[in-house]
């Protein structure tokens, strides 16, 4: 009987470390997928496709990420690279300094002039800490059951073609997140101009 108290009191204990090295809500990728590289990519990914001032937006973008990840058999930083328009390189991509930003904080050699760096690189750390702390599980999913993202131009096919459910977004995000697996109802109507 003592030795069922102590081997209890010692999974108890186990049990406690674990919980105060993160308070982590769930790891939504396994550790070794989370890279430098699988982070900036990721960085540059909701730079291009929401902005430097959209944290949060970059955190469901990230989650969606992860879920297409988790469902398929690929990585993480491959679903990242082939999933977001704005990081696919093609000899005409109108925002080259996005493939320069780094974990660093360097500004990109082909930096917009009339754009204040200084201004711009507090926002890009803050978006690698956020993704830093997604990564431990510390950030909990804002738009839960998301697996897609699209802008408005999106919207149309997700909605009328597909029959994707739209969910709602905290604040306001630049982007629509759906869930591809349910059928939903239209949400939104389009005017015809």
């Amino acid at each position: 009987m003592r030795l069922l108290i102590a081997i209890g009191l010692i999974a108890v204990g186990l049990m406690a470390m674990g919980a105060a090295e993160s308070t982590g809500v769930n790891k939504p990728i396994p550790a070794k997928q989370w890279t430098e590289k699988a982070k900036v990519w990721t960085a540059r990914s909701c730079v291009g496709e929401a902005g430097f001032d959209a944290v949060e937006e970059c955190m469901a973008i990230a989650w969606v990420y992860a879920t297409r990840a988790n469902d398929t058999s690929r990585t993480y930083l491959w679903i990242v690279k082939r999933y977001s328009s704005a990081i696919k390189r093609h000899d005409e991509h109108d925002r080259p300094w996005i493939f320069e930003l780094n974990a660093d904080g360097e500004k990109p050699e082909n930096w917009p002039p009339v754009l204040s760096w200084k201004r711009h690189r507090p926002m890009w750390s803050e978006i690698l800490e956020g993704l830093d702390a997604w990564a431990k599980g510390d950030v909990p999913n804002p738009v839960p059951g998301a697996n897609h993202y699209g802008s408005v131009v999106d919207a149309r096919r997700a909605l009328y073609v597909r029959k994707w459910t739209k969910l709602e977004a905290p604040g306001h995000f630049r982007n629509w997140f759906f869930d591809s697996k349910t059928k939903g109802k239209v949400v939104y109507q389009f005017r015809r101009n």
